[in-house]
């Protein structure tokens, strides 16, 4: 018979990109519910948690490994990952955080409001830790989930500023101007002013006046 744990994610808010005018609100991809942990697996996740719980630091690596070595099945992956990312957040650990998130989202049982602050979440980190083309991808993911949503838009812009991509992140805001103009409300001076940054940048190299 499976065991069910409970297990919450602290909050936490990974640094934003950048500070023109993008600033998210914080991600929170904890679930009120975890899926059962199997049998298999259940021995190995408790004493782990113990650990996690006990702020155990030098423990918990290895009580990790060991739990993830008994995983076999799809919840034990998502609910060994959800604990994962508590510790990890606790310790301020951006690339086991990381790791965390895409554990959880490719377990497949991640719930599906879960999904967009998980996604904005890991493509921050990603961000922060100077993996832009990661990044990219995966606030491209966000907008395939949500393609109405402006920040991504404005995130990925930002990443493709980062990628050396200036004028398509000049594309991308302007973009998201338009998107905020159409709904009747008036783009941000600060989006504007970043526009006009970045469209000067992406300018090439000229020798002076004719």
């Amino acid at each position: 018979m499976a065991t069910t744990d409970r297990t919450t994610t602290n909050d936490h808010e990974p640094h934003d990109p950048r500070a023109h005018g993008v600033r998210a609100d914080p991600a929170r991809p904890a679930v009120a519910a975890a899926p059962a942990i199997s049998k298999a697996a259940h021995k190995s996740f408790v004493e782990w948690k113990a650990g996690v719980d006990a702020k155990d630091s030098a423990s918990i690596p290895a009580r990790l490994a060991a739990a993830k070595a008994v995983a076999q099945t799809a919840d034990d992956k998502f609910v060994i990952a959800q604990l994962q990312l508590t510790a990890a957040a606790a310790a301020d650990d951006t690339a086991s955080m990381a790791s965390a998130l895409e554990a959880m989202l490719e377990s497949g049982k991640a719930p599906k409001e879960s999904l967009l602050p998980a996604y904005l979440s890991l493509g921050k980190l990603q961000y922060n830790r100077k993996q832009y083309d990661q990044a990219a991808a995966t606030f491209e993911r966000v907008l395939q989930l949500d393609p109405a949503s402006s920040e991504p838009v404005m995130l990925l812009a930002e990443t493709r500023n980062a990628q050396g991509r200036a004028a398509d992140a000049v594309t991308l805001l302007q973009k998201a101007m338009a998107s905020t103009s159409a709904s009747g409300q008036k783009p941000a001076e600060t989006l504007h002013k970043r526009v006009v940054a970045l469209a000067y940048k992406g300018k090439p190299a000229t020798s002076g006046a004719l």
